[in-house]
């Protein structure tokens, strides 16, 4: 729905828009066209992991991209910002980024212990953290795929089997995974669609967004789990700022 909106609003500003699959692009002539001729800028919606997994669909886009022949908003590049090794060294005391004093303390604020699993950790390189000690702190730790989205392959220790947690732990080394450590949760109760409407707990995940320093909305989301993405099962819940009189 948010592709025919956003195309709603550029069409009423005067843009030609289209919504397209990529296979339906072709890149002749030094210029990439679509089902209704050239393009010169296109809004990539479509996830790294989609383009990686199949190259042959998005070949006249990436050939588009990289002769310099369309805008690509949302580039490639950018899922680097996505990348949830970044986490990592953001939690790396040793590493300096240059951040003030106020951003350092928004990281150890906001952002949770992370590093990167390993079979065996080395004691000096305070990025990592072994399998062995991830096994025996299970109700504690958090694991996550190094690049991914929507909750896809994420698993809370607290909420996994010990047998299970150690299988998955043991195969997630080769695989490029992260642990970070478990954070409180918030919870509230919440009417649920049943009859009288009876309350419910639910974990509450409320996410801003920020535009050059300024909160432009809140994306909230409702889930009887800890993972509270969409595709994992969470609900999008409308959020309103209600003011007294």
């Amino acid at each position: 729905m948010e592709f025919e909106l956003i195309r709603d609003d550029l069409v009423a500003a005067g843009l030609d828009v289209t919504i397209c699959d990529p296979r339906q692009l072709r890149f002749e002539g030094g210029r990439l066209h679509g089902p209704n001729g050239p393009i010169d800028l296109v809004y990539r919606r479509l996830v790294i992991m989609d383009c990686l997994s199949r190259p042959d669909d998005v070949t006249a886009l990436v050939d588009a991209a990289r002769a310099g022949a369309v805008c690509l908003v949302n580039p490639f590049a950018s899922d680097l910002m996505g990348h949830k090794s970044i986490f990592d060294l953001l939690t790396d005391e040793d590493r300096d980024f240059g951040l003030t004093a106020t951003e350092r303390n928004a990281v150890r604020n906001h952002v949770p212990w992370t590093r990167v699993l390993v079979a065996e950790a080395d004691p000096h390189d305070h990025r990592t953290v072994g399998r062995d000690e991830v096994v025996e702190h299970r109700t504690s730790l958090v694991l996550k795929p190094v690049h991914d989205y929507g909750g896809h392959g994420v698993t809370l220790g607290w909420e996994t089997d010990p047998r299970e947690w150690e299988e998955l732990v043991s195969r997630a080394v080769a695989d490029g995974h992260l642990v970070q450590r478990r954070i409180q949760a918030h919870r509230e109760p919440w009417p649920w669609d049943a009859p009288e409407f009876p309350l419910r707990e639910l974990y509450v995940d409320n996410d801003p967004y920020m535009f050059r320093g300024r909160m432009g909305g809140i994306l909230a989301r409702l889930s009887g789990s800890g993972i509270t993405n969409v595709t994992a099962g969470g609900s999008l819940a409308p959020t309103f700022l209600v003011r007294p009189r």
